[in-house]
C-alpha cells in the first residue's frame, strides 16, 4: 500500500495507485496517480487524486480553497492519460501524458503556471508547445520543460537567474526558450537553481549560487 501522513495511515484504496508525488520540503499537499480498475492486460486510463492544502488551487479542484482531507478526483481532462506529475514546493503542479501534453495549475504569483498571468489557477491549464513536451520539472516558484526536439523552455520566478535568460529579471509568465542549449535529456530544479543534462553527457547549471551549487568554482549568480 501507499501511505501519507505523519502517523503512517493507509490511504483508502479507491483504485490501484501507481505513483505518488509530494512537494519537496513541504507538508501542504500530496497527490497520487491511480489507474482505473481494468484488467492489467488491457488498456488502462490514468486519473489523478489529490488531497491536503488547497489555498492556491494546487489540488486541481474547482473548490473554495479549503483543505481536502481525503483523496479527491482532480479536474484533469478525461482524455488526458497521465504519465507523470511534478509538484513545486509552494503550491503549483504540472502533469504530463505520453502524447507530449503538459497541464499546470496552482500558485502563480511569479507566472510559474505559464498561462501569461500571475493569477492562481484552480483548474489545469494546457501549456502550449509546437513540438510537444518530453519532461517537466518544478522549482520553488519556477518551471522548466524539455520540448519534443530537446530544447529547454522555462518560466516563472527569475530573480536569481533561475530561467537562464542571462540576467535576473521579474517573473516570466510564458514559456521562454533557454538559448544555447540543445539535445537536452533531463532537467532538475532546486530551490532557485537548475541543472540540465544533455544526451552527450554534458551538464549545465545556473541560478542562485550562494553556496556554490552551480559548480562554477566560485559563489555568485
Amino acid at each position: 500500500s501507499l501511505c501519507a501522513g505523519a502517523c503512517g495511515a493507509e490511504v483508502p484504496p479507491l483504485m490501484r495507485y501507481s505513483r505518488t508525488a509530494l512537494p519537496e520540503g513541504q507538508d501542504s499537499s500530496r497527490a497520487k496517480f491511480s489507474t482505473s480498475p481494468a484488467d492489467k492486460a488491457g488498456p488502462v486510463m490514468r486519473t489523478m487524486y489529490c488531497w491536503g492544502a488547497n489555498d492556491q488551487g494546487q489540488l486541481a479542484q474547482s473548490t473554495d480553497g479549503a483543505a481536502v482531507m481525503a483523496p479527491a478526483f482532480a479536474s484533469i481532462p478525461s482524455d488526458f492519460a497521465i504519465a507523470s506529475i511534478a509538484l513545486g514546493a509552494f503550491g503549483h503542479a504540472c502533469a504530463s501524458n505520453t502524447q507530449g501534453d503538459v497541464f499546470c495549475w496552482g500558485s502563480n504569483g511569479s507566472g510559474e503556471v505559464g498561462d501569461g498571468t500571475t493569477t492562481a489557477r484552480r483548474t489545469p491549464y494546457e501549456v502550449p508547445s509546437a513540438t510537444g513536451w518530453s519532461r517537466v520539472a518544478m522549482g520553488t516558484f519556477s518551471t522548466c520543460a524539455i520540448s519534443g526536439i530537446g530544447a529547454l523552455w522555462c518560466w516563472g520566478r527569475n530573480d536569481q537567474g533561475q530561467l537562464a535568460t542571462g540576467e535576473p529579471s521579474p517573473g516570466i509568465s510564458v514559456p521562454t526558450l533557454v538559448s544555447g542549449l540543445s539535445n537536452i535529456k533531463h532537467i532538475a530544479l532546486g530551490k532557485d537553481h537548475s541543472c540540465a543534462l544533455s544526451y552527450q553527457g554534458t551538464v549545465w547549471c545556473w541560478g542562485w549560487n550562494q553556496f556554490g551549487q552551480v559548480g562554477m568554482g566560485q559563489v555568485g549568480e
